[in-house]
């Protein structure tokens, strides 16, 4: 286990440079030179497919289906994408986004671990649930997906892992408390917080969003004291 205290943290420590699913989606075909118009149009375009993905299933659901719903006839569809794939590494990235905007940048932070381990908590978990039929929509078309996609997963959960991971080893060294299995309650932070994704319909019936963060911290609390 490495031990990276705030003030000994290395300057400069490497942020994640651009993933094979950015490459990916810079070299998707395009008929638009404007970027901000394509960027739009694709964002609208993989938020219709998140609907009609969901309603009807990937494979029952064709580009002409996402064109005529968003307004668009088939042809001008391919002015943005290629293939249908496509829409499902869009939607991939959407999610990645709000990763990359609020949860990574807990790791360069400035406050106490101890803070940026609670932070981190309550965005990851509110990213997943604003991201739910997003990932509902992989979770249940996870079987009829690309190997080229399944990867793209794989890396954005080894980016989140390394993220997570990375602030609780530093509360770890920061608090002394080297007993700490660190990878283990990672992966239990996510799979709490995955779990709430997938199953919020049966939570909700007993408790909201904000009493789940609440105990799951309280427990988090409770295994970090306790080793």
């Amino acid at each position: 286990m490495t031990e990276v205290t705030a003030a000994a943290r290395p300057a400069g420590r490497r942020k994640p440079g651009a993933t094979n699913l950015d490459k990916y989606v810079s070299r998707i075909r395009s008929l638009v030179d404007d970027r901000d118009l394509l960027s739009h149009k694709r964002s609208s375009l993989a938020d219709t497919a998140v609907r009609l993905f969901r309603e009807r299933g990937f494979h029952n659901t064709s580009t002409r289906d996402v064109a005529k719903a968003t307004g668009m006839s088939a042809g001008a569809l391919y002015q943005y994408i290629e293939q249908k794939e496509d829409l499902l590494v869009l939607i991939l990235q959407k999610i990645i986004r709000t990763y990359e905007a609020k949860l990574f940048p807990l790791t360069d932070g400035t406050e106490p671990a101890r803070h940026r381990f609670q932070d981190a908590i309550h965005i990851y978990y509110r990213l997943l649930d604003e991201n739910s039929e997003k990932i509902d929509l992989f979770f249940h078309e996870y079987a009829n997906l690309s190997p080229e996609t399944k990867r793209y997963i794989a890396e954005n959960d080894a980016r989140v892992f390394q993220a997570i991971h990375t602030i609780v080893e530093q509360r770890v060294a920061e608090e002394g408390l080297p007993a700490v299995d660190t990878r283990f309650l990672t992966h239990n932070i996510m799979s709490m917080g995955q779990m709430w994704s997938l199953k919020r319909g049966l939570f909700r019936d007993v408790l909201g969003l904000d009493q789940y963060i609440a105990q799951q911290l309280a427990y988090l609390e409770k295994v970090l004291r306790a080793s």
